[in-house]
This record gives C-alpha cells, sequence and structure tokens, in this order.
C-alpha cells in the first residue's frame, strides 16, 4: 500500500495518535533525519492543484494578467508565481507594469 505521505508526516501522526512513545517519536525523527528524509523523499510526487488551472484560465478569459493579479494582491509577480508551485504560464505577462506597494504604516 502506498500512501504518498512524507515518513516524518506519518511518524508525526502516529505520535499525534499515541500509538508510539516520546522517546520513541524522537528516536524516529532523529533517524528520518539521518536518512535525509527532512530534505526531500523523491518517491513521492508533489501534487498539482486541478483548482488553480481552471482559475488561471476563468481569469485568462477575463483579459486577466500576472501583473494585474500581482497589482491587485499588492505582491510581486514572482511572488504571485512562487504561491502557485511554478512559473505561471497560462496568463499573458505585461512587461514594464509598474506593481503598487501598499502604503505600509504603525498602528499604535
Amino acid at each position: 500500500m502506498f500512501w504518498k505521505v512524507s515518513a516524518l508526516a506519518y511518524i508525526r501522526r502516529v505520535h499525534h495518535l499515541n500509538l508510539i512513545t516520546d522517546w520513541q517519536y524522537k528516536s524516529l525523527v532523529i533517524e528520518a533525519t539521518q536518512a535525509g528524509y527532512r530534505r526531500a523523499e523523491g518517491d513521492i510526487e508533489r501534487e498539482d492543484s486541478l483548482l488553480i488551472p481552471k482559475v488561471l484560465q476563468l481569469l485568462s478569459e477575463d483579459s486577466q494578467t500576472i501583473a494585474t493579479i500581482a497589482d491587485e494582491l499588492s505582491i510581486p509577480i514572482m511572488d504571485v508565481q512562487t504561491l502557485l508551485f511554478s512559473p505561471v504560464t497560462s496568463l499573458p505577462s505585461e512587461s514594464g507594469e509598474s506593481i503598487t506597494r501598499p502604503n505600509l504604516r504603525l498602528v499604535r
């Protein structure tokens, strides 16, 4: 049986369910870290969103661009791409469009 769950997530879950002791949990986390599972587990593919491509398609049909989305969110275009897990290719890019940043102020 394959669950496509990271080893550390599985260890955390069985500890949360009280199926292993605190000592066993700590030992397993140390072993998993030493085995390199904290950095990456090559046998687990990253899940792809089914919703994001549909939303991007609708936005594209509504003449929205990456730049306009970033502007409305007041974040850089690269942050929009990072939030979507990969470079956005579904929406056209507008070069040279400035993105307005919010004015931040201290509220006491």
